[in-house]
């Protein structure tokens, strides 16, 4: 078990944090915050808590370290912070002739944001990780508007009964990805916010790509 020597509730590791000069938010601090904002905190705070753990119980060892140190890294995530829609935030076209083509007519004009010739998303981010300039995070901010727009647009689409599904997806697709990369751009500037947002921003392509492939 973690040891807390003083008995003052906190585990010790959280004191050496403390004591460093580390803000240590509780749960309720937290509350109205983007999670994020404490990712540094919470990502020292488990390799602290693991290592003293390793020490305590005597198995700490150099390959026990580097397992731990893995471990960590490897289920960094940035969940998502908005709800997703459901079908009941989806309008609903008649079934009358042509409604099929008005739909798809429709859904192209509703997702001309997103054609551009912008450059891919993730190379104003290199561009700011070459550059430390922070004007490549205001850009990737900006890149955001764009999927807003579009899922914007396709809200006041009318889909076909027989469509809900894929609009639906493709509305939470392009939510994601905008989230993401607002994120992104905020928490740019933090190693481990960023290390976590690159992989949410992985997986939240990949299920944009393939909702509108459906």
């Amino acid at each position: 078990p973690i040891e807390d020597v003083d008995g003052n509730g906190s585990p010790d590791w959280q004191d050496e944090l403390l004591s460093s000069g580390v803000a240590v938010a509780t749960s309720s601090e937290q509350s109205a915050e983007d999670p994020l904002e404490h990712m540094s905190v919470s990502v020292a705070a488990a390799l602290y808590g693991g290592y003293l753990s390793l020490k305590q119980d005597g198995s700490y060892s150099a390959t026990k370290g580097n397992e731990l140190a893995q471990n960590v890294a490897s289920n960094i995530r940035a969940p998502l912070l908005a709800t997703p829609l459901t079908v009941d935030d989806i309008l609903v076209r008649k079934n009358e002739p042509g409604a099929a083509l008005e739909y798809r007519t429709e859904t192209r004009e509703a997702l001309t944001p997103m054609v551009t010739e912008d450059p891919p998303e993730l190379e104003y981010f290199a561009e700011y990780i070459s550059t430390k300039d922070i004007a490549w995070l205001a850009q990737l901010a900006k890149a955001a508007e764009k999927y807003r727009d579009a899922r914007t647009n396709m809200l006041a689409v009318a889909a076909p009964t027989e469509a809900l599904p894929e609009q639906l997806r493709a509305l939470n697709a392009l939510g994601a990805y905008a989230e993401t990369l607002e994120r992104l751009a905020r928490f740019g500037n933090n190693t481990f916010a960023s290390v976590a947002l690159l992989k949410t921003l992985n997986e939240s392509e990949e299920e944009m790509l393939a909702a509108f492939d459906a």
